[in-house]
């Protein structure tokens, strides 16, 4: 769940600075 948590902080940045930032996220996630 802790892993979860930090995945939301980092998106929310992420969504800020460019839309496409957040599917690179998106990716790791799912690594």
């Amino acid at each position: 769940m802790i892993v979860t948590k930090k995945a939301l902080d980092f998106t929310a940045p992420a969504v800020l600075g460019n839309n496409e930032i957040v599917q690179d996220f998106n990716l790791y996630k799912n690594i």
